[in-house]
Order: structure tokens, then C-alpha cells, then sequence
């Protein structure tokens, strides 16, 4: 069977005591951090931002950065 590798890396609020607490502290900053992944997906599909950023786009460019203005 095949094992996809899932790596991220994940900020846990405070020290947890319990490996139970340490694990619902990781489910809550994964939710989280999805959810703002979401928030940037759905604001890269609109017309007008797909438009803007290919007008920008440079082929010798390896990164982006995406932020709210």
C-alpha cells in the first residue's frame, strides 16, 4: 500500500499537557489554517484577480506572496 507524505508545519497555541489536548490543539490550527486557505483559493478564483495576476505574471518568478489589501 502506498503512504502519500503529508508534511506541514503547525504552530500549537500554548503547551499542551495531554497527548489528547496536544492532538484537538492540532485538529483546531489545521481547521484554521485551511480555512484561510480556503479564504485565498476563493478569492484567486474571482475574474478579476485570475486577470490581474497573469497580467503580472513573469516567468522568472518562483515565488508569490498573496495578501489582503
Amino acid at each position: 500500500m502506498q503512504v502519500e507524505r503529508i508534511s506541514a508545519d503547525i504552530t500549537l497555541k500554548r503547551k499542551p499537557k495531554t497527548g489528547k489536548q496536544a492532538y484537538n490543539m492540532l485538529i483546531e490550527s489545521l481547521k484554521a489554517e485551511i480555512q484561510e486557505k480556503q479564504k485565498i483559493l476563493s478569492n484567486l478564483t474571482q475574474d478579476n484577480v485570475k486577470q490581474k495576476f497573469i497580467e503580472n505574471w513573469n516567468p522568472t518568478t518562483r515565488s508569490v506572496n498573496i495578501y489582503d489589501m
